[in-house]
C-alpha cells in the first residue's frame, strides 16, 4: 500500500511540474544540419558549440527550450520562436541573427547580441524575445528616424551608469521609434536627439507634423500606464522627446531635461486621465511650447508638477488644452525657477486654454487649480503665472496661491469663480494695467504686491465681461506706483473689502469706476501712504 501511494505521488509531481518533466534533452552539434536536430517539441536543446545557420530561417519546435552553455552561440540567420524559452544569459549568444516569432523569455539583455548591431534591429530582436528589455551601459545605441516600431513593456538598464540612445533626425517629419505596449516603462536611460534648431526655419516652428523622438502607442488602443523614470533627455528634438495619444496615466519622475526643443518634452493627448511630474530638473531648455503637455483629453482628472526645478528655462513649463474636464485638479507644488544674471530666457509659466467651442451654462474645464510653495525667479512681462492663450479662457471653480513668490509676473487666470491668495509675495508685477481680474471673487490675505513702474492701476476689473462681484484684501501690502488701485470698468455691483492693509497710493482715488459700474466699498484699519 505504501509503495502504491509513493507511486501516485511521483506521478502527481510529474504532472504538476508540466511537460518539461518529460522533456528530452538534445545537444546540438555544429557538424550536423541544425534543422535535422530540431525535430522534437517540448524538448530542451543544449548549445555549447557555435552553430552557423548559413543564412537560413530556422523554426524551433513548439514549447522547446534553448539552453546556452559556455562557448555556445547561434549565428548568420533567422531564428523563429514557437512558444520557445531561452534560459537567461548575459553572454553574446546571437551573432548576426534576426529574431522572429513567439518567445517566452522573462528579460532580454542587449549583451546577448553583437555590439555593432543596428540599434533598431537590436530593439526589435529584444522585443521579440521578451517584453522586458535591458540595455547595457557599456555601449551606446544610435537610431535613425525611420518610424520603426517595437513591442515592449520595459526598456531600461541596471546599475548607476545609463546607456545612451541617440536619435539621428535625418527626416524630422517622422518619429524616431514607436514603442507598443500596455504598461510601458522607460528607466535609467539617456535619450539624445541631434535635431538641428536651424531646421525650424525650414519646417516651421511648432509644426505638428514633425516626428517625435519616442512615440508611445498600444496595439489595442490604450496604454494603461507610461512611466518615465530616472531618464536624462538631452540635445534637441523636432517635436517631443516622448509623446503618446493613447496613454491614460503618465508618470515622469527623477528625470532631467536639457537642450533645445521645437515643441514639447513629454506630451500626452486624447485619453489622458492623470499626468504626474515629480522630482524633475530642467536646465537650459529653450523654446519649450509646453515642456509637459496634455491636449484634448475629455477624461483628465489630475495634472500635477511637484518638487521640480527649472534653471534658464525659456517657454511654458506646462501646457494644458482643456476639453470639458470639470473635475480635473491642476496642482503645481514646490517648483523653483531661476536663471543666471544676464540670461535672456523667459519663463511663461503655465499655459491653459479652452478647446471647448462653447461653455454652455455654467460649465467648467477644471475644478481646482492649486499653486503652492513655488518660487518663480522671473516671468514673462505682462502675462500672469496662469495664462490663457489663443484668446480663449480657462473656466475653473477655484485657483489658489499659497506661499508663492514671483518676480516679473502676476497672478491671475482665466474665468474662475474664486481666486485665493495666501501668504504670497509678487514682486514687480508686470503690465501697464497691473493685474487683470476675471474672477467672481478674489481674496488676498497676508500677502505683498509690488511694482516699481508706473501703471494705470493695480487691479483692472471687468474690462471684457461683467464678472467680478467681490474683492477682499486682508493684511496685505500693495506698493504700486499707480494712478488708482481698483479700476472698475463695468458691473451691477462690486463689493470691495479692505482690512488692515498698507497701500501705496500715488495719486487719484483708491477706486476708479465708470458710470456703468456700481461699487460698495468697506475699509477697516488700513493705511494709505
Amino acid at each position: 500500500m505504501r509503495n502504491y501511494i509513493v507511486t501516485i505521488l511521483v506521478l502527481l509531481i510529474c504532472l504538476l511540474s508540466g511537460h518539461e518533466a518529460y522533456a528530452k534533452s538534445v545537444r546540438i552539434v555544429a557538424s550536423m544540419p541544425i534543422q535535422e536536430q530540431l525535430n522534437m517539441p517540448n524538448s530542451t536543446y543544449i548549445i555549447n558549440d557555435e552553430i552557423d545557420l548559413k543564412g537560413n530561417t530556422i523554426t524551433l519546435p513548439s514549447s522547446s527550450v534553448l539552453r546556452f552553455k559556455k562557448g555556445g552561440s547561434i549565428k548568420n540567420g533567422v531564428l523563429e520562436g514557437n512558444r520557445t524559452k531561452v534560459k537567461a544569459t548575459r553572454n553574446n549568444t546571437f551573432h548576426n541573427c534576426v529574431i522572429k516569432g513567439n518567445w517566452n523569455v522573462d528579460c532580454a539583455y542587449s549583451s546577448m547580441f553583437d555590439d555593432d548591431l543596428d540599434a533598431t534591429l537590436l530593439l526589435k530582436n529584444l522585443s521579440c524575445l521578451s517584453p522586458n528589455i535591458r540595455l547595457s551601459s557599456k555601449r551606446n545605441y544610435s537610431i535613425n528616424a525611420c518610424e520603426e516600431s517595437i513591442d515592449a513593456e520595459f526598456i531600461g538598464a541596471d546599475g548607476k551608469e545609463k546607456p545612451i540612445i541617440k536619435f539621428h533626425t535625418t527626416d524630422p517629419n517622422v518619429s524616431g521609434i514607436k514603442i507598443y505596449g500596455c504598461k510601458i516603462r522607460l528607466r535609467n536611460l539617456i535619450v539624445e536627439d541631434d535635431y538641428a534648431p536651424s531646421n525650424d526655419s525650414i519646417y516651421g516652428k511648432n509644426n505638428a507634423t514633425l516626428g517625435n523622438t519616442i512615440a508611445i502607442l498600444s496595439r489595442n488602443g490604450v496604454v494603461g500606464q507610461l512611466t518615465v523614470e530616472n531618464c536624462d533627455f538631452r540635445g534637441s528634438t523636432s517635436s517631443s522627446w516622448v509623446a503618446s495619444s493613447q496613454t491614460r496615466n503618465c508618470f515622469v519622475k527623477y528625470c532631467t531635461f536639457t537642450g533645445y526643443m521645437a515643441d514639447h518634452g513629454v506630451y500626452c493627448s486624447m485619453k489622458a486621465e492623470s499626468f504626474v511630474v515629480d522630482n524633475c530638473s530642467i536646465k537650459d531648455v529653450t523654446h519649450a511650447s509646453g515642456l509637459f503637455k496634455v491636449r484634448t483629453s475629455d477624461s483628465l482628472q489630475l495634472f500635477s508638477i511637484s518638487n521640480t526645478t527649472a534653471h534658464n528655462f525659456n517657454g511654458y513649463l506646462a501646457m494644458l488644452s482643456l476639453l470639458e474636464t470639470p473635475d480635473a485638479k491642476i496642482i503645481f507644488d514646490h517648483i523653483k525657477v531661476t536663471r543666471d544674471e544676464g540670461n535672456h530666457s523667459v519663463f511663461y509659466g503655465f499655459c491653459m486654454n479652452d478647446e471647448t467651442k462653447s461653455l454652455r451654462g455654467h460649465g467648467y474645464n477644471a475644478g481646482r487649480i492649486s499653486i503652492t510653495h513655488c518660487d518663480f525667479g522671473y516671468g514673462y512681462d505682462g502675462n500672469s503665472i496662469i495664462y490663457a492663450g489663443a484668446g480663449n479662457r480657462v473656466c475653473a471653480r477655484e485657483i489658489t496661491y499659497d506661499h508663492v513668490e514671483t518676480n516679473e509676473s502676476n497672478f491671475g487666470g482665466g474665468m474662475v469663480d474664486e481666486i485665493i491668495v495666501n501668504n504670497c509675495t509678487f514682486n514687480d508685477c508686470s503690465g501697464d494695467k497691473g493685474i487683470y481680474i476675471s474672477a467672481k471673487e478674489i481674496t488676498i490675505k497676508n500677502s505683498s504686491l509690488s511694482n516699481g513702474k508706473q501703471t494705470n492701476c493695480v487691479f483692472l476689473i471687468n474690462y471684457d465681461k461683467d464678472y467680478t462681484n467681490a474683492i477682499v484684501l486682508d493684511k496685505t501690502n500693495i506698493s504700486f506706483k499707480t494712478n488708482t488701485v481698483f479700476d472698475v470698468r463695468k458691473g451691477n455691483l462690486l463689493n470691495v473689502n479692505l482690512s488692515k492693509c498698507r497701500i501705496l497710493k500715488s495719486s487719484g482715488p483708491i477706486i476708479k469706476s465708470t458710470d456703468q459700474a456700481e461699487v460698495n466699498y468697506i475699509e477697516k484699519g488700513s493705511v494709505f501712504f
